[in-house]
């Protein structure tokens, strides 16, 4: 591992629930409540942290805590932004290369 590459900016929890439905983030479920504060407790202050949801024959969801990423085609609730998750990646690719993902 080479010690001058950047640390991750992101903290990942990372679900698979065959039964998930998007609906469960707008309605505060149980359950995607109990996702959110397990992904919350484990998270460093220094990073962002990034709720990853698969259900069968359904998308990767990227719920990204913190950021308004509403010009890339998500939603925004003024907690976290919901995207297809390699919208996310393709966003965090720009992003790296621009640095500006790493400057906080």
């Amino acid at each position: 591992m080479d010690a001058r590459y950047p640390p991750c900016p992101f903290v990942f929890e990372l679900k698979w629930r065959k039964d998930f439905k998007l609906e469960e983030a707008f309605v505060a479920s149980k359950r995607f409540l109990a996702f959110e504060k397990q992904l919350k407790d484990e998270c460093p202050p220094d990073r962002t942290p990034v709720l990853v949801v698969k259900r069968n024959r359904g998308p990767l969801f990227a719920f990204v805590y913190g950021v308004d990423l509403r010009r890339l085609g998500g939603f925004y609730n003024n907690r976290f932004t919901i995207l297809i998750l390699d919208t996310f990646f393709r966003w965090v690719e720009d992003e790296v290369r621009n640095c500006s993902v790493l400057d906080g």
